[in-house]
């Protein structure tokens, strides 16, 4: 599990510029994509592209293991990277069903600013969670 978060928090080619990327500018080089284009706006027709969140399944112990904006956890260094003030800076363990039942209706687990949901505060399970240690 821990090898699989620190797999999704990699940071190689953090230090090139996301707008020279030749196939989407302003869209960062690594899987834990810190896009920009180093502004303190936002344009939505000049936006940035970069990580939203990161998602790891554990089936074999009915774990959904969930990091809200970048599972690196480092604060945004530009306001066009919305919303990353509030990541969590790691894996935080969700416990699931085998859904058994036929009719399985969407489970809200966090708000879209990150907080945990009283459903997700509810489905967490006992495991703690796991970070990546990546500087």
């Amino acid at each position: 599990m821990t090898s699989l978060a620190r797999l999704l928090s990699d940071h190689a080619n953090r230090e090139r510029d996301p707008i020279d990327n030749p196939l989407l500018p302003a869209w960062g080089y690594s899987i834990c994509n810190h896009g920009t284009r180093s502004k303190n706006s936002y344009l939505h027709e000049g936006l940035p592209w970069g990580t939203v969140s990161a998602e790891i399944l554990q089936p074999s112990k009915k774990v959904f293991w969930y990091a809200y904006g970048w599972p690196c956890g480092q604060q945004p260094e530009y306001s066009d990277q919305l919303f990353q003030e509030n990541s969590w800076g790691k894996f935080v363990p969700f416990g699931f069903t085998d859904g058994e039942s036929a009719e399985q209706d969407t489970t809200v687990l966090t708000t879209i600013d990150g907080e945990i949901t009283p459903f997700g505060l509810q489905n967490q399970t006992d495991q703690q969670p796991a970070t990546a240690n990546v500087s």
